[in-house]
């Protein structure tokens, strides 16, 4: 009885405090929802059950009302906290790891387009020479990231013509099946998928001509892997993207910066 009693003293001490206070918008929305808990029969049940052992009971259990705001103020902090370790950590970066200049060109060009761009978007975040799961080899050249969406991007000079792909992700070139290259995209979309199965994730081959002549690309048709032209690429991927344009996922993009291998991470 002398326990419950003593809650009943500091729930109502609490309560005389805070009435009449002018409080920001945002508490007053927390002290709405724990005077609802309590409206529901939520802070009677804690402490008829609770254990009356100080060391023992729960925050909320020692000042009703009060002590569920302690609790919500604790969790606030401690995702403020982790907030400012991921900005101090990465701070106001937009590109992480440096694309294969020395071999590939295109990936310089892909490089280029996507931060000439794409950081328009504020919450984007772009990635080069990225390893699948498990490798230690740059299997992806490029990935971009906005929200909870995520496009692996492919580098490559090829002949020009039409390009189109199949719904397994094989390549056409001017109504034929396409000889003159290959792409592992498809099997990086679904390595990717593994370890984010809450994005949305498509690939991207990007294709620059090899010779004097145009690259033409289909319409995304809702394959997992589309070939396109650069200006397609930043027309459509940039329109995908802009449905959420400046969310950050930490988990989402700390996953993907731990698959960056190249320099520059």
């Amino acid at each position: 009885m002398t326990g419950t009693f003593r809650h009943e003293q500091l729930r109502r001490q609490a309560e005389r405090e805070l009435r009449g206070r002018l409080l920001p918008p945002w508490q007053n929305r927390v002290l709405q929802r724990c005077f609802v808990e309590v409206a529901n029969g939520w802070f009677p049940l804690l402490n008829q059950f609770a254990p009356h052992t100080p060391q023992n009971r729960p925050d909320a259990v020692l000042v009703g009302p009060l002590g569920v705001l302690v609790v919500l103020l604790r969790k606030h902090l401690r995702a403020h906290r982790t907030d400012r370790a991921f900005v101090a950590e990465f701070g106001g970066r937009r590109v992480f790891g440096l694309a294969n200049v020395a071999d590939e060109k295109v990936q310089q060009l892909t490089a280029e387009l996507c931060t000439k761009y794409l950081t328009r978007l504020p919450g984007l975040r772009i990635f080069h020479g990225l390893a699948w799961p498990d490798s230690v080899f740059a299997d992806v050249h490029h990935a971009v990231l906005c929200g909870r969406r995520l496009v692996l991007v492919e580098s490559q000079s090829w002949l020009p013509g039409h390009y189109t792909a199949d719904g397994n992700g094989a390549l056409w070139r001017n109504g034929h099946p396409f000889r003159g290259g290959a792409t592992r995209l498809p099997e990086g979309v679904a390595e990717f998928e593994k370890i984010l199965p809450d994005l949305e994730i498509r690939g991207v081959v990007l294709i620059y001509p090899s010779r004097a002549g145009e690259v033409t690309t289909a319409d995304h048709n809702g394959t997992a892997v589309t070939p396109m032209t650069p200006a397609q690429f930043v027309r459509e991927i940039g329109r995908w993207f802009a449905d959420d344009p400046v969310t950050v996922d930490r988990d989402a993009f700390t996953t993907v910066v731990e698959q960056v291998v190249s320099a520059g991470r």
